[in-house]
């Protein structure tokens, strides 16, 4: 999650510059195996993708001047702790021949998230990386509309329980800051997302035709992924005061790619989707309080939007091995939710 939390006040002294990115190793170290003992050998892409991450964070931080003498307001190194609720929905859709088939509605009513940030504060640069998992298993419903191309006519409606497989909402970022008057700075910057959300429809029934008698399904029908990469651009304001610290910032890219994956258990069929040059929206703002010199709070706030994006897609058919062409404009996404969280922070 990106959001801001400084400390206010210039600390008593400085530790040894080699004993303090010692202690960013071991954390980011743990990182990893965190993210390995969850994803297993199946991680792939994912793990990958989030251990490039870890990398390119330590190496920075390590890169920042650390002498006593550089030191400003504000300046070191924070590790943040905390929980956070994350409420909305994600949809994928299917088209033929230019019409809308099919659409997944998918609620995140909510996923409940635990993790960590860290983030490196040096002569007016700020370098951040965060590590996010989903704790609980239920969020909520899954609703599936299939619709005859021809005619528009809804054919097949079904709802099914949600099963949340693991989820992880990671990435870096780099921000500069310019101070416009005592206190008040603005933050442009860039960053990168790697977002894996991992779903499954379970139980519930099926109306075909849709209106007619609902039959009631048993087991798991459908497993669904979605990882998103996003670089993109941000900028923002923030305001210190002696105890309090507050921030918002908008960011924006229009080149976010999607990769999902989505497993039709009782069909024998993987769909394959990829989704590029999507637009992509945050909202991000905190408020940070600071207890002692090492001590702070922060509330942090996002809000997040995916626009309604299509791409091109394949099918497998597990049973013969046989792959399907790739047709172009044949699958779409769309994503939007809110996150509410509260941190713990410590410098040190």
């Amino acid at each position: 999650m990106v959001y801001f939390s400084g400390f206010t006040r210039i600390p008593a002294h400085r530790r040894d510059a080699r004993r303090r990115y010692g202690r960013i190793w071991r954390v980011l170290r743990n990182y990893e195996q965190a993210v390995r003992s969850s994803w297993g050998n199946r991680a792939g892409t994912g793990y990958r993708t989030v251990k490039t991450l870890v990398c390119i964070l330590v190496l920075a931080l390590a890169a920042l001047p650390a002498a006593a003498d550089m030191a400003n307001p504000g300046d070191g190194i924070t590790l943040s702790a905390g929980f956070s609720f994350l409420y909305g929905g994600l949809d994928e859709y299917a088209y033929s021949g230019g019409s809308r088939t099919s659409r997944l509605a998918w609620d995140l009513h909510p996923l409940v998230l635990a993790g960590t940030r860290l983030s490196g504060e040096y002569a007016g640069v700020r370098l951040a990386g965060w590590l996010w998992y989903a704790l609980n298993e239920s969020s909520g419903r899954v609703r599936d509309y299939d619709w005859d191309p021809a005619t528009g006519i809804l054919t097949d409606y079904s709802k099914h329980r949600i099963h949340q497989l693991g989820s992880v909402f990671s990435g870096i970022s780099a921000s500069f800051l310019l101070r416009i008057t005592e206190g008040i700075s603005i933050t442009p910057g860039l960053g990168f997302r790697y977002d894996s959300i991992r779903l499954a429809a379970e139980g519930g029934f099926v109306e075909s035709p849709a209106g007619s008698d609902p039959v009631r399904v048993y087991g798991t029908s459908v497993i669904y992924r979605q990882a998103y990469y996003i670089p993109y651009a941000i900028a923002g304001a923030e305001y210190r005061s002696a105890v309090y610290a507050a921030s918002l910032g908008i960011a924006y890219s229009p080149v976010a790619m999607c990769e999902a994956r989505d497993s039709h258990l009782k069909r024998d069929r993987d769909f394959f989707d990829t989704i590029r040059n999507a637009r992509f929206y945050m909202l991000a703002c905190s408020l940070s309080r600071s207890f002692s010199d090492r001590m702070a709070a922060t509330l942090f706030a996002e809000g997040i939007c995916i626009a309604r994006t299509r791409g091109e897609s394949y099918y497998v058919d597990l049973s013969t091995g046989y792959r399907s062409p790739t047709r172009a404009d044949a699958a779409g996404i769309r994503t939007r939710y809110a996150v509410l969280g509260l941190s713990a922070d410590v410098r040190l």
